[in-house]
């Protein structure tokens, strides 16, 4: 498969998810994986840069819906995002706190 059509079929698949009900987002953030020791906030809400504290590796948080630029006031260069495959909450571990962010509620229904 070349680049551009990579590139098409994401920007189709944005979209519709994009467009989307809560039970489609909710299953897609379910199945989102992330481990991070966040070296880079960018300032915009789409994207967290550093090292996995597990692995050693460069990594990004992606996140083409924003749930974690929502808390990136909470966020700061140090700390390690952690969000588990399978579950409907990411944390933010400090050097003395932990704070868990829900997914929860879309259009009045709560998700866990």
């Amino acid at each position: 498969m070349s680049i551009k059509n990579i590139i098409v079929s994401l920007f189709v698949f944005s979209l519709v998810v994009s467009c989307t009900d809560c039970e489609s987002l909710a299953y897609y953030y379910k199945n989102k994986e992330c481990s991070l020791l966040i070296s880079n906030n960018s300032g915009g809400i789409e994207l967290f840069a550093g090292k996995n504290p597990f692995t050693g590796e460069e990594c990004d948080c992606k996140d083409s819906f924003r749930w974690y630029g929502l808390y990136q006031n909470h966020m700061d260069i140090g700390d390690t995002l952690i969000k588990k495959k399978g579950e409907l909450f990411f944390s933010v571990h400090k050097k003395d706190t932990v704070l868990k962010f829900d997914w929860g509620e879309c259009e009045g229904k709560i998700y866990k």
